[in-house]
């Protein structure tokens, strides 16, 4: 995977993990969010820039979601939701890479906490990558 591919694949895979109805009924408000990722991957040579979307939360669909790049697939293989909190595990390909995760949103009314670990295995070499989400709504759905 080349460095330049990592950051929309990654930020494709953070938007399309935990895609579906919610099972609870965290504080949130629904309507147009937005949210900033922070990705970290040590031992690159360079720092993968921040990336911010914005989305349309609603009460069907309480945690981000986006469809996949061209070649992925991921599955859920676990989710949970408690209180505020949706924890979720994951596994994808993506034209030939295997990848797997787990991750974690904290909300509260208009603002949500999150955080994505995963690990990569490209060719044999194994990557970790650590991603932080902030989200805050920001207004009504257009």
């Amino acid at each position: 995977m080349k460095i330049r591919s990592i950051a929309p694949f990654t930020v494709s895979l953070l938007l399309g993990v935990a895609a579906g109805p919610a099972l609870g009924a965290p504080d949130v408000q629904t309507g147009m969010w937005e949210v900033h990722v922070k990705t970290e991957m040590p031992g690159m040579p360079m720092a993968i820039p921040p990336v911010t979307h914005r989305y349309c939360l609603t009460k069907k669909d309480l945690v981000p979601n986006s469809s996949p790049q061209p070649g992925q697939t991921c599955r859920m293989v676990d989710r949970k939701t408690s209180g505020n909190t949706v924890t979720w595990r994951v596994e994808c390909n993506s034209n030939g890479y295997h990848s797997s995760g787990t991750g974690k949103i904290q909300f509260s009314g208009t603002r949500y906490h999150g955080e994505m670990t995963f690990h990569m295995n490209e060719g044999g070499q194994v990557m970790e990558m650590h991603q932080v989400m902030e989200g805050r709504r920001v207004g009504a759905c257009k």
